[in-house]
């Protein structure tokens, strides 16, 4: 039972009372829980009420500028670094890419692909929708970070090149998997002939939080072949993000620009479809590591370190997508025939 654990914490909360002897958590983590009151910065009786918890089982919520001084000499000595290093406590992956990108005023969206994915602004205020399909998070004083995470990014890519890329070794020609996966899908003209892929491999995430999903392949005819099902899958993917983007349009004001990041980034066939499909463009930056720059602004920030140049500028970007209006169309009709399937197929899974 709940009563019984003495502490809920994550990883750097751990690593934080191993340092220095407390529990601290960030607000932006701390938002994450379900559990934390936004407008009071502290934990939710109410909430924890549901869950059953009381508040000496969770930590100290402090902002993510929030500085701790090591003072433990046999700490420092073991880490090899100075006592009275300073440590900050720093924000969530997501929140953080946010800011590593400069995606920071209204209109300016966040996607992020690694082994899952997510779609994220930054609001003055928290989300306010009544549907429950997105999350909202606060960085820092008037800046929350809104959106949704799916559950199925990269690692449907994963999935398709280990399961169904076993060619020969004198076909592939000295190709590694991911070029071959990469030929493929550009072999296909978008929209996958009316191929349709649901990405729920393991279950989805935001928006409709339904762990039971499943994966489906729809409209299979003789002329599909392996690259097909391989640009669908892609496709199906970031359909998911899309709609995902829909939700946040909704509640938070049109999207007119996306910054793309992590493993995302690396591919030029996904980023070009990620503006076909949103028909927005999509900047890419010089580091594909958002998080980890947003990690590194928000610690300048706390020890007072200012920035040659602000990060918002938009010619920090590596590499602009331009949206395809002709593939857009294409994608439009796919996609309302994947919500279609998903609203269909529900009760199914």
């Amino acid at each position: 039972m709940f009563f019984q654990s003495h502490k809920f914490i994550g990883i750097k909360e751990f690593l934080f009372y191993r340092l220095f002897g407390v529990y601290l958590v960030d607000h932006s983590i701390a938002s994450a829980t379900g559990l934390f009151d936004l407008h009071q910065l502290a934990w939710s009786d109410v909430a924890l009420n549901v869950a059953g918890i009381s508040v000496e089982q969770l930590s100290t919520p402090v902002p993510v500028d929030h500085v701790k001084r090591l003072l433990d000499p046999d700490i420092a000595a073991c880490m090899h670094i100075p006592e009275g290093t300073l440590f900050v406590i720093g924000g969530s992956d997501g929140c953080l890419a946010n800011l590593g990108v400069g995606a920071v005023k209204p209109g300016v969206a966040s996607v992020t692909v690694g082994t899952s994915g997510a779609i994220r602004v930054t609001s003055p205020l928290p989300n306010p929708e009544q549907k429950q399909r997105l999350f909202s998070y606060l960085l820092r004083p008037n800046e929350y970070i809104i959106g949704g995470a799916v559950n199925n990014g990269g690692i449907l890519r994963s999935w398709f090149r280990d399961t169904f890329l076993d060619e020969p070794i004198e076909k592939i020609q000295d190709k590694d998997a991911d070029t071959l996966l990469n030929e493929m899908i550009d072999s296909i003209d978008p929209g996958s002939e009316g191929l349709i892929f649901l990405p729920y491999l393991t279950g989805e995430r935001a928006p409709h939080w339904n762990s039971n999903a499943k994966g489906v392949y729809f409209g299979i005819q003789l002329q599909h072949t392996k690259a097909h099902f391989a640009r669908a899958m892609m496709e199906g993917m970031l359909f998911a993000i899309y709609s995902v983007g829909i939700a946040l349009e909704e509640n938070t004001g049109p999207i007119h620009k996306i910054y793309a990041s992590g493993g995302l980034a690396r591919s030029q066939n996904l980023v070009q479809m990620l503006a076909d499909i949103f028909n927005k463009p999509v900047f890419i930056k010089n580091t594909v590591e958002s998080s980890a720059w947003g990690a590194a602004l928000i610690g300048m920030e706390a020890l007072g370190i200012e920035l040659k140049e602000p990060i918002t500028k938009a010619d920090n970007a590596e590499q602009l997508y331009r949206p395809n209006a002709k593939n857009h169309a294409v994608y439009v009709r796919n996609f309302e025939q994947f919500q279609r399937l998903y609203n269909k197929l529900e009760d199914e899974f």
